[in-house]
């Protein structure tokens, strides 16, 4: 209900592992040009390997074996700027799969610690075969679009000028603990950025976030609706912590979707 006969244009400035945007993707006719960004380079390199060298990315993978030593060498080493555009994207790929709580460079260590203490060590989630399948399912997905963009810029770009037929989705870092969980993150400033941009936004968007009064707040103007999920992680004889965020919906994007197809 989200898109209507003139959409033409999908652009996400947030896109980070593609949770969201491939489910959307999916929906999309393949008219529709797609322009998917992230500030992290290393995660639109991870992209851009995918949508034009899966090949040589599965490759990386069949050939690969995690270890500590591997996990600590691509954590130290996440900022290079010399390797090419698949390595790249493969070590991003390895670190997420290979840290605790999937959390990447942000991540005190591996699955299981450097000693590899726990039952669960630096390769229980990696799985070669699924991991190409993956590959493969979004490769194809991304190819079903004739016009692909993906970028590493600041959001400005995707929001400020954007046209009246494009739909922005936007899961913006966190708010409260974006600094601990996001290599890049974003400043006060950068939150308020985004709400004055988006509220005078000729396209139609949707954001997600985490329920906080100050984002609230800056989105006084717009439709708010929280939601309530439970992590699936937990630490032994403890409760699952369940975690708040909201769905923000300008007041002109849901007069679009009422209207929609």
């Amino acid at each position: 209900g989200l898109f209507t006969r003139d959409t033409l244009e999908y652009r996400e400035p947030f896109f980070g592992a593609g949770a969201v945007g491939f489910r959307i993707l999916d929906s999309l006719n393949p008219k529709n040009s797609l322009w998917l960004n992230d500030l992290d380079y290393r995660v639109v390199c991870l992209w851009k390997s995918v949508y034009e060298a899966p090949e040589e990315l599965c490759s990386c993978i069949t050939k690969f074996l995690p270890s500590t030593d591997i996990f600590y060498k691509f954590k130290e080493e996440d900022d290079r700027r010399n390797l090419d555009v698949v390595e790249t994207g493969f070590r991003k790929l390895v670190l997420h799969q290979t840290s605790f709580s999937g959390l990447g460079v942000k991540a005190g260590g591996p699955i299981g610690g450097r000693r590899q203490s726990s039952e669960y060590n630096v390769e229980c989630r990696w799985n070669p075969t699924q991991l190409r399948k993956d590959i493969i399912s979004r490769h194809e997905n991304l190819k079903r679009f004739s016009n692909v963009r993906i970028t590493c810029k600041d959001f400005s770009l995707l929001v400020k000028d954007a046209p009246k037929h494009a739909f922005i989705y936007a899961d913006p870092p966190y708010f409260e603990k974006g600094a601990n969980l996001y290599k890049h993150s974003m400043t006060k400033l950068d939150h308020h950025r985004l709400a004055s941009m988006l509220r005078s936004c000729r396209a139609s968007c949707v954001l997600s976030y985490d329920d906080h009064p100050q984002i609230r707040d800056l989105y006084s103007w717009a439709i708010v609706e929280g939601i309530e999920f439970t992590y699936t992680m937990a630490i032994a004889h403890e409760k699952r912590r369940k975690n708040s965020e909201i769905i923000i919906s300008p007041v002109k994007c849901a007069a679009t979707a009422s209207r929609a197809i």
